[in-house]
């Protein structure tokens, strides 16, 4: 793989074609971005919250979980989306 920085580029030949329903697409897709910033989370899980979480498992701690378990953080992650 080969990256081209833009200081790199001397000459564009050729931009392409685009028309306004390039730009249209372009600009909805910005607003929902933003609007998914907008409505995220703002904030993370705290301590206590956390430590509640560990506790449903059998009484172990997140670091005996990852151990026991390597894809014990990923499923916490998939079910902290759900909710």
């Amino acid at each position: 793989m080969y990256i081209v920085k833009e200081t790199e580029i001397s000459e564009v030949l050729t931009k392409g074609y685009t028309d306004d329903l390039d730009i249209d697409f372009a600009k909805q897709k910005v607003e929902e971005l933003t609007e998914r910033i907008q409505n995220a989370p703002s904030v993370a899980p705290t301590a206590e919250q956390s430590k509640v979480e560990v506790s449903n498992n059998n009484g172990l701690t997140h670091e005996e979980m990852l151990a026991k378990d390597p894809f014990y953080k990923f499923r916490k992650m998939k079910e902290s989306e759900k909710r």
